[in-house]
């Protein structure tokens, strides 16, 4: 990967851009790619395609990363899809992202190519992986994503555990489909020593004006869970999606309610898709070209700062109002 631009990377950090609510930018979300190996029912519908936009290369992606970071100074990058293993600069990007001083550098994966890399990607400086499960049946599985390849995910849960990264799973609950495998899924998780979120749907994409027709909402899934254990809630921290649960024998599980527990409030995430467009809200149908000036100047940077503003003015105060965006072009 090429140095990034000279100067960047040992300059001050600026004060954090905040918003009337006192909310800033200390995470990216940054989608590498669009394509996917799975099609999932909640992400592309039927007659979807795979195309999306064009990738960029490591260092551009760096470059980007470097200008916000030193604007709106980020604690943690996530990486997500579509699916990032099908990106094939990762290893390199995350060295890149890790260079550039960011602190923690985290990933989505739906974990069906995950097996023969993961140990590679941990060496680049991956801190922590979130693996999408979606079902404990096979079958079930399969039909979710319509692959008959789906429980491949199983292969990338064990091969993430013996790398030693820290592990999470994402679970997606779509009503007719696999509220059945709440508890499968929990107990799954729990003999494993991994913590397991469950996420409500969100009303994006396909199923923007539908999405109440396949909701589970929170209080069923922890009715359902309730069923097997007791369980106590645990303290919400600051900006976080997931309210988090602890059964009496340490097993913890989260639920990601976005319309049972709206949490738009105290949102700190920024998204960058695969073209390298900002995203200050997942309301957004249209993302935001990143400035073109990429110089040192002090005008190059308000340019940023300008459009850092802009992102954040984005941002709904108490609610998640919908969108059109696609989940596999700016992975959630």
């Amino acid at each position: 990967m090429t140095a990034p631009p000279h100067g960047i990377q040992d300059r001050l950090l600026s004060p954090p851009i905040t918003d009337q609510l006192g909310r800033t930018f200390r995470d990216l979300r940054l989608s590498v790619t669009a394509r996917c190996n799975l099609s999932c029912t909640y992400c592309i519908p039927e007659s979807g395609s795979h195309a999306g936009n064009r990738s960029l290369r490591p260092e551009e992606y760096v470059e980007r990363i470097l200008r916000i970071h030193a604007e709106s100074p980020l604690r943690s990058l996530r990486i997500t899809g579509g699916e990032p293993t099908l990106y094939r600069h990762l290893p390199e990007l995350i060295k890149g992202i890790k260079q550039a001083g960011i602190p923690a550098v985290h990933m989505t994966s739906n974990g069906l190519l995950l097996a023969p890399v993961v140990q590679s990607l941990r060496t680049a400086g991956l801190d922590r992986l979130n693996i999408s499960l979606d079902a404990i049946d096979p079958e079930i599985l399969r039909r979710i994503g319509r692959s008959p390849r789906a429980d491949r995910v199983f292969d990338g849960i064990d091969a993430t555990q013996q790398a030693g990264l820290p592990l999470k799973l994402n679970s997606t609950i779509y009503r007719g489909l696999n509220e059945n495998q709440i508890v499968p899924l929990f107990e799954y998780a729990a003999a494993r020593g991994i913590t397991i979120r469950f996420l409500e749907l969100m009303n994006m994409g396909h199923l923007h004006n539908s999405v109440s027709d396949y909701l589970v909402r929170e209080p069923e899934i922890l009715e359902r869970i309730s069923t097997v254990t007791a369980f106590r809630a645990l303290p919400r921290a600051e900006a976080s999606t997931a309210r988090y649960f602890e059964t009496p024998t340490g097993a913890r599980f989260g639920i990601i309610a976005n319309h049972s527990a709206p949490f738009c409030g105290d949102c700190d995430r920024l998204r960058m898709d695969a073209g390298g467009r900002l995203y200050g809200c997942l309301s957004e149908d249209y993302g935001l070209e990143f400035p073109q000036a990429m110089g040192n100047t002090l005008a190059d940077r308000e340019q940023v700062r300008r459009a850092l503003r802009s992102l954040l003015a984005q941002k709904q105060p108490v609610r998640f109002r919908g969108s059109t965006l696609s989940m596999k072009s700016i992975g959630g």
